[in-house]
C-alpha cells in the first residue's frame, strides 16, 4: 500500500512538472478565464447609482472567415450566405472584420447586398485579393461605425493572401485595426480524405500522398513565417493603438502567433472559455482565428459562435479604452 501511494505520488509529480513545463502553451489552447472587466477596470465604469455598465462606451468587434459567403455549396446548408449576413447583422458589430469575402454580382452575395445588412456599420476598407471569373471578386473587408481616417493594404510577396489596416476614429481617439488572412495550407479533398481515413490502396499511394501532405506544410509554414513578419514590423510602427484581427491559418503555439503576438494581448486568453477552437472544417479542431489588442484596452466577453455556415466559426468580443 505504501510502496504503490509513493509511486501514485512520485507520477503525480512528473505529471505536475510536465503540467508546469508546458502551461504557457496549454493557456494559449485552454481559456479558464470566460471573465469580463477585471475588478478595477469595472469599478471605474459603474455609475453614480450603483449599476453595471459594462456595455458603455465599448467598442463591439466581429472576426470572420466567410468561405465566399458558400457560393460554391461546400456547406450542407444552401442558405449558409444568407444566414451569414443574418448571423452579422444580428451581432450588430461596431467593427466587423470579414475573410475570404466574394462578391459577384451575377450571383450569391452581391457588394450592394453585403452593404444593406451592414447599414449599421457605413464606413468600410475593402481589398480585393484576386478576381475569379468575370463578375467575382475574392479579397478581405472591415466595416466600421466610426469614421475611417486612412486605410491600406498589405500584400505579401508571391501569395494571393493579404492583410489592411484602417485608422478608426473614436470620439477623440484613433485606433488602427488590422484585418488579415494569412497563408493557408490549401489541401485539397485528397488530401483531407487520406487524413481522415488513412487508407490508400498502396503502400506507394501512401508514401506519394504523404510527401504531399509534408510539402503543402511546409510551403505554408514558410510563406505564413515571412508574411507574420512583414506583418509584426508594420504593426510595431503603427502611430496608433492597434487591434489584430482575423484569420491566421496557424495554431497559438506557432511562430506566426508568437510573432504577429509580440507584446498584444489575446483576447480569448484573457476573456475566453474553453477550447476555443475556431475551424469547423474537417481536420484537424483548432484556433487559428485570432483577436489581439494592446493595453490601452480592456477586453470582456469574448465569444466564438459555433454556427457551421463557413468551415470557421465567428469570433467576437468587446473592447473598452482605458481613461
Amino acid at each position: 500500500m505504501i510502496l504503490w501511494l509513493v509511486k501514485l505520488k512520485k507520477e503525480l509529480l512528473i505529471s505536475l512538472i510536465i503540467i508546469m513545463i508546458g502551461w504557457g502553451y496549454i493557456k494559449r489552447v485552454v481559456s479558464f478565464h470566460g471573465n469580463s472587466l477585471d475588478k478595477e477596470t469595472r469599478e471605474t465604469i459603474i455609475d453614480a447609482e450603483g449599476s453595471d455598465i459594462e456595455n458603455k462606451n465599448s467598442i463591439n468587434l466581429l472576426s470572420y472567415n466567410v468561405r465566399l459567403f458558400n457560393i460554391f455549396n461546400q456547406s450542407k446548408d444552401e442558405n449558409a450566405g444568407e444566414r451569414i449576413l443574418e448571423l452579422i447583422s444580428g451581432m450588430k458589430p461596431d467593427l466587423c472584420c470579414l475573410q475570404e469575402l466574394y462578391i459577384d454580382n451575377k450571383r450569391g452575395i452581391s457588394l450592394e447586398e453585403l452593404k444593406k445588412n451592414l447599414s449599421s456599420t457605413p464606413y468600410s476598407n475593402i481589398a480585393w485579393a484576386n478576381r475569379v471569373g468575370k463578375k467575382g471578386y475574392y479579397g478581405i473587408a472591415t466595416f466600421s461605425k466610426f469614421p475611417m481616417v486612412n486605410k491600406g493594404v498589405i500584400r505579401y510577396p508571391n501569395s494571393k493572401n493579404i492583410s489592411i489596416y484602417s485608422d478608426i476614429v473614436i470620439d477623440e481617439d484613433t485606433l488602427r485595426i488590422y484585418n488579415n488572412h494569412l497563408q493557408s495550407v490549401r489541401f485539397n479533398r485528397r488530401n483531407f480524405n487520406f487524413l481522415v481515413n488513412l487508407d490508400l490502396q498502396s503502400e506507394e499511394e501512401t508514401i506519394l500522398e504523404l510527401r504531399d501532405i509534408s510539402s503543402r506544410l511546409k510551403n505554408a509554414y514558410i510563406k505564413r513565417a515571412e508574411q507574420a513578419d512583414i506583418l509584426s514590423e508594420h504593426i510595431q510602427n503603427s502611430p496608433y493603438h492597434v487591434i489584430v484581427c482575423g484569420d491566421f491559418n496557424d495554431t497559438p503555439v506557432s511562430y506566426s502567433y508568437r510573432k504577429i503576438k509580440g507584446d498584444l494581448n489575446d483576447a480569448f486568453t484573457v476573456s475566453g472559455r474553453g477550447l476555443g477552437n475556431t475551424y469547423s472544417g474537417t481536420f484537424p479542431k483548432v484556433r487559428i482565428d485570432y483577436i489581439f489588442y494592446s493595453d490601452e484596452f480592456s477586453v470582456f466577453n469574448f465569444q466564438t459562435t459555433k454556427v457551421k455556415y463557413s468551415d470557421h466559426y465567428p469570433v467576437s468580443c468587446s473592447l473598452r479604452f482605458h481613461q
